[in-house]
């Protein structure tokens, strides 16, 4: 007979949704290990979604029913087997590793101008932050930080951010919000505790000025 590829678990995946098999069975335990992984490898995980089907799966054992022949016997065994977790902080290293896999060098844009420029813990110049997107930020470990590039694959980091601060790339700083309100004297303090004596005088002239104009 014809070898066609297809394994247990890819044929119980097949037939039909996993919510018409009865629990326990082995295709729906093979059904089960499939959504599991699916779910896993989204680097949007619905961790509540996916810890009720993990739930599911620990209250059949199914660890003890697949394979038939020679089952995973323990929770701790499949799991790693099936090449899944149980937490949010395994997903966590588990997206890094994916992004950093996929990463690819930024070319450079030319010479930094005076003052934007800051050396990381390798001595190697890089640009001021442009942001802590991830894709950018692995892209310049990729291109000034191959070593560090390669311990976010090993897993040793649950965020792309903590490698690139251990790497001393600069990144941006979230931008101050204020909210005023409508209590003028609030405002009036506010303003006075978030900036300068020379910038609030900028402010009231900017206002007169707007004020003479309309």
């Amino acid at each position: 007979m014809t070898n066609t590829g297809i394994t247990d678990q890819d044929r119980a995946s097949m037939e039909g949704p996993r919510a018409l098999k009865e629990p326990g069975t082995t295709d729906w335990c093979w059904q089960t290990v499939s959504a599991l992984q699916h779910m896993w490898q989204s680097l949007h995980l619905n961790y509540e979604h996916y810890m009720s089907i993990l739930t599911e799966a620990e209250e059949q054992a199914i660890w003890e029913k697949i394979p038939p022949d020679d089952p995973y016997g323990t929770k701790e065994k499949m799991l790693k087997q099936v090449e899944v977790g149980d937490s949010k902080d395994a997903h966590k290293r588990m997206r890094v590793q994916t992004l950093a896999a996929q990463a690819r060098a930024i070319q450079r844009q030319g010479r930094p101008n005076n003052g934007e420029s800051k050396k990381g813990y390798n001595g190697n110049i890089i640009p001021s932050s442009r942001g802590n997107n991830a894709t950018y930020l692995l892209g310049l470990m990729a291109r000034d930080y191959p070593d560090m590039l390669e311990r976010v694959k090993d897993g040793e980091f649950e965020s792309v951010r903590a490698a690139a601060r251990e790497a001393g790339i600069p990144l941006a700083q979230p931008k101050p919000t204020m909210s005023l309100g409508d209590d003028v004297d609030k405002v009036a303090l506010k303003l006075k505790a978030r900036y300068t004596a020379e910038q609030i005088r900028r402010i009231v002239e900017v206002l007169t000025e707007d004020g003479e104009e309309g």
